[in-house]
């Protein structure tokens, strides 16, 4: 379990990662929605590639996959969060 402040560091990490490839982004309402909703999209796919493998239930196998999907799925939230925030940073006033 992270804090909150830990959680906002890694959002803003993904910030800084995303203006880097990316550079300014000011996009319409759309596109912003268009953009959230893939990433959230992402978010789906991690957990139903996994759904029959049941990491988040079964504590006693496959240790090392189960990380993984657990790092992979906190990768896609923080990148959905990361969207969410630079969707507000360029929200017109």
């Amino acid at each position: 379990m992270q804090t909150f402040d830990q959680v906002v560091v890694e959002i803003a990490k993904e910030r800084l990662r995303q203006d880097k490839k990316w550079g300014v982004q000011n996009h319409s309402n759309a596109m912003w929605l268009s953009i959230l909703v893939e990433e959230v999209g992402e978010v789906s796919k991690e957990i139903a590639d996994n759904w029959e493998r049941k990491f988040y239930f079964d504590n006693t196998k496959d240790i090392e996959d189960r990380i993984k999907y657990h790092e992979n799925l906190k990768k896609e939230l923080i990148q959905v969060a990361a969207v969410c925030v630079a969707w507000l940073e360029n929200y017109p006033h």
